[in-house]
């Protein structure tokens, strides 16, 4: 997938985003390397700044909980209205951006885990993922698989993997 059709995949599904995928991007896009990398593919064009709305496609992307309203806030507040976001002022921001809490991460996993046990099967987070509801494609639940560690016993250890 080129960088253009990625920056398409991931403009198309910023709010509704699967948990699964979004926590990984949460805590797999902590690097700064792996934060310009989400930077870029907003910013096919190397101009080294995106618009304030592909800030708040990126930030929610990446877990930010805003509303719009309390984005248009803060904008206003770093007088960042209206004006190009460069990388570093992204990163300033994402710092700042107030993201899904643990146990909020951990009662969405438990909804897929009846067994109480912090681990889910990769055959059914596959299935969960590439078949229902915003569903990825097979190429992104395999980048998502990179990601990750799934056990010898093929489960995802979701308590032990992302969450403090």
């Amino acid at each position: 997938m080129t960088p253009r059709n990625e920056a398409k995949v991931f403009k198309k599904r910023p709010s509704s985003l699967l948990c699964v995928y979004r926590v990984s991007l949460i805590f797999f896009f902590s690097l700064s390397e792996d934060l310009k990398a989400a930077f870029d593919l907003l910013d096919p064009e190397n101009k080294g700044q995106i618009s304030t709305n592909d800030l708040l496609t990126l930030l929610q992307g990446l877990g930010c909980t805003w509303s719009q309203a309390e984005f248009n806030k803060m904008l206003s507040a770093e007088n960042l209205a209206g004006k190009q976001i460069t990388f570093d002022t992204f990163v300033q921001v994402f710092e700042k951006a107030p993201t899904l809490q643990a146990d909020s991460l951990r009662e969405a996993f438990r909804a897929f885990d009846p067994a109480s046990s912090n681990l889910i099967p990769s055959k059914y987070l596959r299935r969960l993922i590439t078949q229902a509801g915003d569903k990825l494609t097979a190429e992104e639940f395999s980048a998502f698989l990179g990601e990750v560690n799934i056990g010898s016993d093929d489960n995802f250890d979701y308590e032990g993997q992302l969450l403090p």
